[in-house]
């Protein structure tokens, strides 16, 4: 069974902060304090953060899609087939927009290179054929264990 996961999407970020700045003039300024500062950040996290996982994973799944999904396996109608992809792909789309326009290029590059990669789909690197064959190697392997049984393996030095 996969961890719980964070879902930072979802988070609720004002009651978060809202949480933690009420929370954090309680504790006491001293170094030591480290330990409370990590304990508020997390209790706060898991009351205003959503984790947990889904076994089968739809990217862009929204609170229309069940019904969607549900009227469609009940009435095997390629109308709500077809008005399901198309809500998806509808918010794919605006993920992606999403994405891309929040993307600072002098950040993150990492994050603007799998972008790039994924707007250039030949910039991927594809797997050359092997040069040498199974078959070659299985042969040169048989050749290199040839050898009389007197042969002497003594590497001589001068």
């Amino acid at each position: 069974m996969p961890r719980p996961r964070w879902n930072f999407r979802k988070a609720e970020w004002e009651a978060y902060k809202i949480e933690i700045d009420k929370t954090y003039q309680r504790i006491k300024p001293v170094p030591d304090n480290t330990k409370g500062v990590t304990q508020l950040l997390l209790n706060s996290a898991k009351k205003h953060i959503p984790r947990g996982f889904r076994e089968r994973f739809i990217p862009c799944w929204s609170d229309h899609s069940p019904k969607l999904s549900d009227e469609c396996e009940r009435t095997q109608d390629h109308g709500t087939a077809e008005e399901l992809l198309e809500s998806l792909q509808q918010s794919r789309k605006e993920r992606w927009t999403e994405d891309v326009e929040n993307t600072d290029f002098s950040h993150s590059s990492r994050h603007v290179w799998q972008i790039i990669k994924k707007l250039d789909p030949d910039s991927r690197l594809t797997k050359s054929a092997p040069l040498i064959s199974p078959d070659e190697i299985v042969k040169e392997m048989k050749e290199r264990g040839k050898h009389t049984p007197n042969q002497s393996f003594e590497k001589q030095i001068s």
